[in-house]
């Protein structure tokens, strides 16, 4: 039998909160995990609930390693949790609000690691069909990327991606989701999102890097969003001005005119052995470690630290659609 015991609170969202935990099984193997336990007495929690399943699912079809991996998906005393693998690390988000911002060759790396994940995804087929999955992460942010302190570049959050796989719950229809600053315009005006959408992001998020602020909310209309962008850029100063060129391009009004999250990767990877300075490989280990100190743990609101999780021998929730896997908690 498969137990999961409770260590500690990662993080705390709406919707929920992400404890480190450990999977043991009958054989004695065990493993690190990061836990999203979902809450359900928020408003619209089924929705929430069914695109964080959509996501599990999502997420059990794509394997790389600039992708988070999902290891499976249970709930107990009627609360939907799903097993995540373990990444110690710290989102750019906080590393730019530490101010620590990975200089220009360290940024083309890791960015050259989050297009190449975005790329692969958005080529993903079915494991079993062959059936193109049409993923779009829709919400590229530099909270949603992960640096480790060895430099290791993953993409987090899923939850609100586009794609099409047969266990699907949630259908999110013309809706607009998202976070609004890291939207592409398109996606506003249409309710249309595509792979270019995620490129939009990624640019955005590199472009934050790059000059230490938020770009700002999108503009709806060509001749807003193209002075606007020209603002921007002409603040790209030194080393950050050798981005200006595929910047321009990412951040384009026409997603068609984009390039693609393939071609962003091969142009960073090209610059970053141009650039000065030292690479992600050796920049992350000065830099990540004093934002994993600075970390603090989040309100354990369910009361799980130093509980155990019974699994059972239950097929995992992926495997067997909306119904979840049943499991008792011991004290």
């Amino acid at each position: 039998m498969r137990t999961l015991t409770f260590h500690r609170t990662l993080g705390a969202g709406a919707v929920g909160t992400v404890y480190l935990g450990e999977l043991q099984t009958a054989q004695g193997f065990r493993r690190q995990v990061a836990v999203k336990v979902l809450q359900r007495d928020i408003p619209n929690a089924e929705m929430f609930i069914s695109r964080i399943r959509d996501e599990a699912r999502l997420l059990g079809l794509l394997h790389d390693d600039a992708i988070l991996a999902v290891v499976d998906m249970v709930t107990f005393e009627g609360v939907d949790a799903v097993l995540m693998e373990y990444v110690e690390g710290a989102d750019l988000d906080t590393l730019v609000r530490m101010s620590h911002e990975p200089p220009p060759r360290a940024l083309a790396e890791l960015g050259a690691a989050v297009a190449g994940g975005l790329s692969r995804a958005h080529k993903a087929t079915h494991p079993d069909t062959g059936a193109p999955l049409g993923v779009v992460h829709r919400d590229v942010k530099p909270a949603n990327v992960m640096l480790t302190r060895q430099g290791t570049v993953k993409l987090l959050d899923f939850g609100i991606a586009r794609a099409r796989f047969d266990a699907r719950e949630s259908r999110t229809g013309q809706h607009v989701l998202g976070t609004l600053n890291y939207m592409a315009p398109e996606y506003i005006v249409t309710g249309m999102v595509s792979p270019a959408a995620d490129v939009y992001g990624l640019g955005l998020t590199l472009w934050e890097i790059l000059v230490g602020e938020v770009y700002g909310q999108p503009k709806i209309r060509r001749d807003k969003h193209d002075l606007r962008m020209e603002d921007r850029l002409a603040r790209l100063q030194g080393g950050a001005q050798a981005f200006e060129p595929l910047l321009r391009s990412m951040l384009g009004w026409v997603p068609e005119a984009r390039p693609t999250a393939a071609e962003v990767e091969a142009s960073l990877l090209s610059m970053g052995d141009k650039l000065p300075g030292i690479g992600l490989r050796s920049w992350a280990p000065q830099h990540v470690p004093p934002a994993l100190s600075e970390a603090k743990d989040a309100e354990d609101g369910l009361g799980l630290i130093n509980r155990t999780v019974h699994l059972g021998d239950a097929l995992p929730l992926m495997e067997q659609g909306p119904d979840a896997v049943t499991a008792e908690v011991a004290p």
